[in-house]
Order: structure tokens, then C-alpha cells, then sequence
């Protein structure tokens, strides 16, 4: 199977952020027929990076898998690197400065 069609698209929810964050963890929509050594090996040569251990699951007829990375690896970087998240080093300042206000807000 190919690398892409193994990899859907990664999963953005609140519970997924959380673990990028606290866990170290990506979570990716995959392929149904996809075996956990597929997926590892997708992964890690997409990526460039090594992978500890691959959980799947099928919720609302879609296969979730749970990919643990490396501790030498940052699940945000990758998150960054896809577009999921911005960097830490955005504050809310840049953010908020490119936002102008006209007049009087209406009411």
C-alpha cells in the first residue's frame, strides 16, 4: 500500500491536541485495510521520524490510529509542519495586530 493512501488526513480534535501536546502523540484518519506495521512505516518515512507504538481503533466507521512518537521526536513540530498548530513563538500580539477595528461596533 502506498505511503498516502495509508494516511488520510490527521485528526484535530481537543482530545488530539491534548495529547500532541502532553503525550507526545499524533492522531491520523487511516486507510480501513491498513495494518499497524503499514502505518508505523508510513509514518516514519513521511515524517522523517521513529515511531514507538501504533494503536488503532474504528469509531463512526473510520480507522483512528494513535501514533506515539520517539522522545527524540516533538508531535508539535510535525503539527507545525502540517498546519494543524502555529508555533509557540506567535503570540497573541502578532495575531491580534493584523485584526483592525472600524467605527463603532455594531450592536
Amino acid at each position: 500500500m502506498n505511503d498516502y493512501t495509508v494516511l488520510t488526513n490527521p485528526l484535530t480534535t481537543e482530545k488530539s491536541v491534548r495529547m500532541m501536546e502532553m503525550e507526545n502523540k499524533m492522531t491520523f484518519v487511516v486507510n480501513k485495510k491498513a495494518t499497524k506495521a503499514e502505518i508505523k512505516k508510513a509514518f516514519e518515512s513521511m515524517f522523517s521520524v521513529k515511531v514507538d507504538k501504533v494503536n488503532t481503533h474504528i469509531t463512526n466507521g473510520k480507522k483512528i490510529a494513535i501514533i506515539a512518537l520517539n522522545p527524540n521526536f516533538i508531535a508539535m513540530d510535525i503539527a507545525t509542519q502540517l498546519g494543524i498548530l502555529w508555533r509557540e513563538w506567535k503570540d497573541a500580539k502578532e495575531i491580534n495586530s493584523t485584526k483592525k477595528r472600524k467605527g463603532k461596533p455594531k450592536i
